[in-house]
């Protein structure tokens, strides 16, 4: 969904523009959760989608099939602004999720039953969801593999600044195999390397278990945060350990210090692959139930 501003523009000379020009005098006053829908759908933001999970994840909202309907009056033709082949676009109202304050007015598009179209962020989308445009549990799998070597990397799902071989993270990584001898070269050199050589290794190869081309050969999203919080423990045990600062002189005192900061980042990060695995799971099973009321109410 995404917010729409309604205007008109009557220009004297009868020519049509895009856009009414605005004045320097006018000011536009967006909600909060206008400013949400505008920062979190820039394309233009150069952070990936880690980093904007963590500054707008507690401002995620699922809709169920009622709400949207609520919004709508039930897909009132009256509603409709926009129709195409894939389906159709309604002005809805949405009460803020406190109850308070004023509806936040809304575009919501409407699938036509049997369209197909593919949406998503490009670098994040499973390859049989661009073949079919049929979006399952498997292909979060896919893309949270996609998040997994980011987490590892330190690097975009596509990064065009960077050389050919390296544009694409995917096809980079590919280049070194969990099991080879300069895996350690794709890990995120802010880590310093203090990180856990073997959990490290461990999150590369179930990345790739999610990122297998064929859906049924994916694991579920449930098995994936059952074996991330199994890579948590065994890490946080083998690195178990406290930073222990000598008294041979200040230079050695600010290494261990760097030392422990970046092993704070690897465990920081390995807790947020965490959280994001199981909200991918608990959202994957609210959409499953949404359209399985869909297909019940069709």
């Amino acid at each position: 969904m995404k917010c729409f501003h309604y205007f008109r523009d009557k220009s004297r000379n009868g020519r049509q523009r895009s856009a009414p020009e605005l004045k320097e005098k006018e000011k536009l006053d967006f909600s909060g959760a206008e400013r949400v829908t505008k920062s979190s759908s820039s394309s233009a933001s150069p952070r990936g989608i880690p980093e904007l999970y963590e500054e707008k994840g507690q401002n995620l909202r699922v809709f169920s099939l009622s709400e949207l309907k609520r919004a709508t009056s039930d897909f009132n033709r009256l509603f409709k602004i926009g129709e195409g082949g894939f389906g159709s676009v309604f002005k809805g109202s949405i009460q803020p999720a406190d109850g308070n304050g004023n509806p936040v007015v809304v575009a919501i598009k409407r699938l036509n039953k049997d369209a197909l179209q593919v949406m998503g962020t490009y670098g994040y989308a499973a390859p049989d969801y661009i073949e079919t445009g049929h979006l399952t549990a498997k292909s979060d799998v896919w893309s949270f593999g996609v998040v997994l070597y980011e987490m590892l990397t330190g690097r975009r799902s596509m990064e065009r600044n960077r050389p050919k071989s390296e544009k694409k993270l995917l096809e980079w990584v590919k280049q070194y195999p969990p099991d080879s001898k300069k895996f350690d070269t794709i890990i995120d050199q802010r880590l310093q390397g203090e990180y856990s050589k073997n959990g490290a290794r461990k999150l590369a190869k179930l990345a790739d278990h999610c990122l297998r081309k064929s859906a049924k050969d994916r694991l579920t999203m449930s098995q994936v945060v059952e074996r991330l919080k199994q890579i948590m423990e065994d890490t946080s045990e083998a690195d178990d350990r406290s930073v222990e600062v000598s008294e041979n002189g200040q230079a050695e005192a600010e290494e261990k210090g760097n030392q422990l900061r970046s092993s704070e980042l690897w465990k920081k990060r390995m807790e947020h692959l965490a959280k994001l695995g199981e909200s991918v799971e608990s959202a994957g099973r609210k959409r499953f139930m949404i359209l399985q009321r869909a297909n019940v109410s069709s």
